[in-house]
């Protein structure tokens, strides 16, 4: 294996590890909106997998598949902000949104090296499943000060 291969699955495992200990504090810290984002988010992560791995696709063009997934979550994203009365789903929506604006760098600017597009769309996944934590936190403090959590 290469180094640049080890790195790959270094960071591909950082991040699952990331993932998987943010799901674990949106279950058992959290309320019913941080596990139903959290849920949308694994979901959209998963269908964008899904459509690398299926379509062979690397990032030396836009992932069409990724970006309309990305899209589609933007837009349920819009939808949870405006029912909602939390403040986290403004910042998954916003660090989001920064997510689907890699894609556009990528279609404005072709010459953009691959890995500037991969490290710009892969980026952005932190930021937003972090979010959930500052859910997780506001239930906390709902729950000790024993208002609902709405």
């Amino acid at each position: 294996m290469t180094g640049g291969v080890l790195v790959s699955l270094f960071l591909t495992a950082m991040f699952w590890l990331f993932v998987v200990g943010i799901g674990i504090a949106a279950f058992r810290l959290g309320g019913r909106e941080e596990r139903r984002v959290f849920l949308l988010l694994l979901f959209t992560v998963f269908a964008s997998v899904a459509v690398r791995i299926a379509g062979r696709e690397d990032f030396e063009a836009i992932s069409l598949g990724v970006f309309i997934a990305d899209l589609v979550l933007l837009a349920v994203l819009v939808w949870v902000v405006a029912r909602s009365p939390r403040y986290f789903p403004i910042w998954t929506m916003a660090f989001h949104l920064s997510a689907v604006l890699s894609h556009l760098a990528r279609l404005a600017t072709p010459d953009l090296p691959p890995v500037a597009y991969a490290l710009g769309e892969g980026f952005w996944g932190y930021p937003v499943f972090a979010t959930i934590l500052i859910g997780c936190a506001e239930v906390r403090l709902l729950r000790r000060m024993n208002l609902p959590i709405p």
